[in-house]
């Protein structure tokens, strides 16, 4: 599974508020798919954001030349913070990712932190590879599925 986030990572994340799947197509945004051309739907943990390293040695060189010049050191103390607080605040965060992949070998993510939507989403992708005339409107922003022709089943895993 390490694998597939590290290639996912390298693909395309769609930012949107809807998706809207219609018969044998999937909008999102500017980009249009066809579900036929889908090769496989996965939901997984987004990967964690690594603090840079510059970032560290900046804050500590900052603390040191704080004594000599503390108008520098405060400065480079502060922007390092700053990143190191930035990372942190994304990590904190749990993000998930649901990845279409496409026959080409291409990949393009939505996320969420919310992974029952998720689960959700791709339940209805799923429904639509299988029945050529399903129909639905996703919101993101909402966590909701609505206007579909089917009925969207709860994800449920076993243990």
């Amino acid at each position: 599974m390490n694998e597939l986030n590290k290639l996912a990572n390298i693909n395309k994340v769609l930012e949107t508020d809807n998706m809207r799947i219609d018969k044998n197509i999937i909008k999102i945004r500017g980009r249009t798919f066809q579900i036929s051309n889908i090769s496989s739907i996965s939901v997984y943990d987004v990967d964690k954001v690594k603090y840079p390293e510059w970032a560290i040695i900046l804050l500590l060189i900052g603390i040191v030349l704080l004594s000599v010049n503390p108008i520098i050191g405060m400065l480079l103390a502060v922007i390092g913070g700053i990143v190191i607080g930035l990372v942190y605040k994304e990590n904190s965060v749990s993000k998930l990712r649901l990845t279409l992949w496409m026959n080409n070998g291409e990949a393009y993510s939505v996320t969420s932190t919310n992974i029952e939507f998720l689960y959700k989403v791709a339940s209805a992708i799923e429904y639509c590879m299988n029945e050529s005339n399903g129909y639905c409107q996703i919101d993101f922003k909402a966590n909701d599925i609505t206007n579909c022709n089917f009925t969207v089943g709860e994800y449920n895993s076993v243990n």
